[in-house]
């Protein structure tokens, strides 16, 4: 006939003894990665700032209500200005900006070296044709350097339309010969 069977239940264990000794495993393998670390990160941990986000419980990144913004209060550096050596004039700097082809990009450092005065792009006009023709049409109007300008000159004007040329020649204001500091 039928026979019932019998289940045996497996002892029952204590497992807080096992979860205890699961952190303190746990525990000594993070202090054996530790002891390994950089000795970046070692001063990471020691720096006063990381000493106070664990003590606190909070990270902080920049806020002035922070314990450690009021730690740290230092004296404002004055910016050195640069002197007139370490600065290109602005001729020289758009000649160092012109690319094999005679074109220029409109990038940063485009910008910076034209004082920012450079127009908006044109619709339907490409950057770097809008970026020559403002570069020649600003190194054009320095007349006095016409033997050290002509030949940048002529290999820009081969990648721009003329009706781009004169758009530019209209739209660029003066553009200053001294060194843009701000350009750094």
């Amino acid at each position: 006939m039928f026979r019932l069977r019998q289940f045996h239940h497996p002892p029952i264990v204590d497992t807080s003894a096992i979860v205890v000794a699961m952190e303190s495993i746990e525990q000594k393998l993070w202090l054996r990665r530790y002891k390994r670390f950089d000795p970046f990160y070692e001063a990471l941990l020691r720096s006063p700032p990381s000493m106070l986000a664990m003590a606190t419980g909070k990270i902080s990144i920049g806020s002035p209500t922070f314990p450690l913004a009021k730690a740290y209060i230092t004296s404002a550096t004055a910016e050195v200005p640069p002197t007139s050596d370490d600065v290109p004039r602005t001729v020289d700097a758009l000649l160092g900006l012109q690319q094999p082809d005679g074109r220029w990009k409109l990038d940063d450092a485009f910008l910076h070296s034209m004082h920012h005065l450079v127009p908006p792009c044109p619709s339907g006009v490409g950057a770097a044709m809008w970026a020559t023709a403002c570069a020649v049409a600003a190194l054009r109007r320095q007349h006095e350097e016409f033997d050290k300008l002509e030949h940048p000159c002529e290999r820009g004007l081969t990648q721009v339309d003329s009706q781009v040329f004169e758009w530019a020649k209209h739209q660029l204001p003066s553009i200053p010969l001294e060194g843009n500091p701000g350009a750094r």
